[in-house]
């Protein structure tokens, strides 16, 4: 029994060179889409970053003035931003410059400054007072007054109470 072959049809090359051709082309077009759906996700997190890093190279503080106020432990600083970029203030720690000791130390602040914009912040500190009639050297009495901003930058002026 031998059965005729030309009774059965088979799809001819053209057709199937199409429907693997549509198949491709779909498969391709997904994985194109979602490459360049990612490659933009990386240009726009990328841009972020480096808007963020121009931003920090333009803060600029300036501590223009710093007050011992009298009989009291209490400190005042004034801050003025004369970047060109508004500016967050992160933390300030206030040190002795001959020892280190830490005489204030705030974490996590929120202080703002807009551009061109002047604040006095009020500082409780463990300073030390010469007593009696102030025999004892001022520069005994030197502090540093660190500043740093939440996009990272270190600003830093120096103090000696009692001279100012």
């Amino acid at each position: 029994m031998v059965k005729k072959l030309s009774s059965r049809r088979a799809l001819s090359q053209i057709i199937t060179s199409l429907i693997l051709i549509a198949i491709v082309s779909t498969v391709g077009s997904v994985v194109l889409f979602r490459g360049l759906g990612e490659i933009n996700s990386f240009s726009i997190s990328i841009a972020n970053l480096e808007k963020n890093r121009v931003q920090g190279l333009q803060e600029d503080l300036v501590i223009e003035n710093i007050h011992f106020k009298e009989n009291t432990k209490q400190m005042e600083i004034s801050i003025t931003n004369f970047g060109s970029v508004p500016t967050s203030i992160s933390s300030i720690i206030v040190t002795e410059s001959n020892t280190q000791n830490v005489i204030y130390s705030s974490r996590n602040r929120s202080d703002s400054l807009e551009i061109m914009e002047n604040k006095k912040i009020t500082l409780e500190t463990t300073l030390t007072t010469p007593s009696g009639n102030f025999d004892t050297s001022i520069s005994d009495y030197n502090y540093v007054i660190s500043i740093f901003t939440s996009r990272g930058n270190y600003f830093s002026g120096f103090a000696s109470p009692f001279n100012t």
